[in-house]
């Protein structure tokens, strides 16, 4: 039964989660997100999930190599050994089009040697988790400036790490002047965060549209160079998405989130201490309270 098949309850660790996720949970979850359905007995599964994250977070950001803010030090012999590395930072990549930007490249003459899930940190936004990943801190208060923080690896990869910050800038190369590019791409998240009824394209035909125009700038970059035999590239996302179809219902009231969120998709809210207390205890089955980092 399909029902058996996704249980999660004698998931215990997160190989099992991340197993699970990959071969029982995301299939269907996709499936529901393209045929605009909900299931509440998977909804109650993905609350397991974040019960358990939530509650071994602490073990899992001291001992979990795939944590997001581990990955260049995970990788770094790979990146020592690298004649040149591309590092792609696609901001908001929903693993559903992963084998789609497989595909890509695949037909570009570049072949898949590697897949590794990567945990996301908590909350799973760009400037927590896309911090974290350039940092190489789990939890950091210094100014999102990627390109000092890129330098800071220099020394550790004794390479020369180039920050690349949007496809324009990746356009105006010309000639190898670093050993390794990481190129942070953002219009994917931008697409998201439009409203979808404004546009006349499905939502998932401007995603792919635009992972399409992403690969081909990517191996014009590659072809400039004149590198295309020996450059290795590494295709990494600060955190994923997921889509709310009309009927699922948000037990919290828009009236708390409402005024309180930076973005709409108010993946969390910032309070300050006294406010964090009061709402603390009667939000606790709801949503998950964290302390903020001192």
């Amino acid at each position: 039964m399909l029902f058996d098949l996704l249980n999660p309850e004698e998931n215990n660790n997160i190989e099992d989660w991340v197993s699970w996720a990959m071969s029982s949970y995301l299939p269907y979850k996709f499936w529901m997100e393209d045929t605009d359905t909900f299931d509440l007995a998977i909804d109650k599964f993905s609350e397991q999930y974040a019960d358990w994250m939530f509650s071994n977070y602490d073990s899992l950001i001291s001992s979990e190599p795939s944590m997001i803010y581990k990955t260049i030090q995970t990788i770094s012999e790979d990146l020592k050994n690298d004649n040149l590395s591309l590092i792609v930072m696609i901001d908001n990549f929903n693993y559903k089009y992963v084998n789609y930007c497989k595909d890509l490249f695949t037909y570009n003459g570049y072949l898949l040697t590697k897949n590794t899930p990567i945990l996301s940190m908590i909350p799973t936004a760009t400037e927590v988790s896309k911090h974290a990943f350039f940092s190489g801190e789990p939890f950091s208060n210094s100014v999102n400036n990627y390109s000092a923080m890129c330098k800071k690896w220099e020394p550790m990869l004794n390479k020369n790490v180039k920050y690349v910050p949007d496809l324009t800038t990746l356009e105006k190369i010309f000639e190898k002047d670093a050993d390794i590019y990481i190129l942070n791409y953002l219009s994917i998240d931008k697409v998201l965060h439009d409203n979808a009824k404004d546009s006349a394209i499905p939502l998932k035909q401007r995603i792919k549209f635009e992972l399409d125009a992403m690969v081909n700038k990517v191996i014009e970059f590659i072809h400039r160079l004149g590198v295309d035999n020996f450059i290795k590239i590494y295709i990494i996302s600060d955190h994923g998405s997921t889509k709310i179809v009309d009927g699922q219902v948000n037990m919290i009231s828009p009236k708390f989130y409402k005024d309180k969120c930076e973005d709409a998709g108010h993946r969390y809210i910032k309070l300050d201490d006294k406010k964090f207390n009061t709402y603390k205890d009667s939000l606790l089955n709801l949503c998950y309270p964290m302390d903020r980092a001192e």
